[in-house]
């Protein structure tokens, strides 16, 4: 199996993968220690849409399973691991705090470990945020805070990164700043992407109402606010 890596943030509208519900058996061999395993994973498919913070939503298993090695816990987040970084990881893996961590969150302790580049640490942690506390919010936040000093950035990703950054203060209650960041959002806003002007009209009316729920990504089938049934694995 190739493993499905996200490298880069992109809006909802605009991300291509998603999780289907059918379920594969594929086999792995543990990065760390060499064992083989086997281990039951959806394929790929379809999401109907997404919410505000990216998580997909219909006949899909969000965030997607990742395989897991059963004698120390080693994620495997990525398609190869080398030497150097598997020897890196042994004293985390050897941490007795470190496998009671949800998976993706513990991958997320992983890529930190080993100083994967900004984006994919903050693409981990936001799928790990989907069905974890706001500590793993703020975290992202503080990510997104170190990505967003990046002056290379185009036009585009900042803007996505400063909606995703509205999205994760709403949702922990940092209101005020969220409404800030929209409107450093809005002067960005090109003229020839103005569905994101539905986005942040929709932030901002749960803002004003004071909602930390999640919600759906509006459009001509979804309202700002619909209750939308998202399949967590």
């Amino acid at each position: 199996m190739k493993l499905r890596l996200i490298t880069a943030l992109a809006t909802a509208l605009c991300i291509s993968f998603a999780h289907a519900a059918n379920e594969t058996e594929e086999d792995f061999i543990c990065p760390a220690g060499g064992k083989a395993f086997t281990q039951i994973l959806p394929d790929t498919g379809k999401a109907m849409g997404y919410m505000l913070d990216m998580q997909p939503y219909g006949a899909v298993v969000s965030p997607l399973p990742l395989p897991i090695c059963p004698d120390n816990g080693f994620v495997i987040y990525k398609d190869k691991f080398f030497a150097a970084e598997v020897n890196a990881l042994l004293p985390l893996l050897e941490d007795s705090g470190f496998q009671k961590q949800p998976v993706h969150y513990r991958a997320f302790l992983m890529m930190q470990h080993l100083q994967e580049p900004l984006p994919r640490q903050l693409r981990m942690l936001q799928e790990a945020s989907w069905n974890g506390p706001d500590s793993y919010r703020q975290q992202a936040l503080a990510l997104l805070e170190q990505i967003l000093r990046d002056d290379k950035l185009s036009v585009r990703a900042r803007l996505d990164y400063l909606l995703l950054k509205a999205e994760f203060e709403r949702r922990i209650g940092q209101f005020d700043q969220a409404s800030a960041t929209l409107q450093t959002a809005e002067t960005l806003k090109p003229a020839s992407l103005a569905f994101f002007a539905g986005i942040i009209q929709c932030q901002r009316n749960l803002i004003h109402t004071k909602n930390r729920k999640t919600a759906p990504t509006p459009n001509e089938r979804i309202s700002c606010g619909q209750n939308i049934n998202v399949n967590i694995n």
